[in-house]
């Protein structure tokens, strides 16, 4: 997640996009867990830097649930782009399978956006 999330703070530099009401949530373990559990560079450079570097209005990095949730609703407050890193341990826990098919997944996610949901199948 960390190639991903180093991309999409490139692209919001290059292109100049930084809404107000973006809030940008980052879980890092610090890893690349689809090579084998290599240490990232996150490890030593925390990514809310490069945010802050970037362009983000607010960027900061949170510990726990309860950092998370304070952080998160500073952001949904306004005054944003707003980007927060949540730093999570790279232990893995068992979890169940998800109940949802892809179309669920999606349609549940846009309801949540007051998005009309689509019956079209993907080809």
């Amino acid at each position: 997640m960390t190639g991903a999330a180093l991309a999409a703070l490139l692209e919001a530099q290059g292109y100049d996009f930084r809404p107000a009401n973006l809030t940008h949530v980052v879980f890092d373990n610090a890893l690349y867990g689809s090579t084998g559990s290599q240490a990232s560079p996150s490890r030593a450079v925390g990514l809310h830097h490069l945010a802050g570097a970037a362009g983000y209005a607010r960027a900061i990095a949170v510990a726990g649930a309860d950092e998370l949730h304070a952080a998160v609703a500073a952001a949904v407050a306004g005054g944003g782009p707003s980007f927060i890193l949540a730093r999570v341990t790279g232990e893995e826990q068992p979890a169940p399978r998800i109940p949802y098919s892809p179309e669920e997944i999606r349609d549940r996610f846009r309801s949540g956006f007051g998005a009309a949901t689509s019956t079209r199948t993907p080809r």
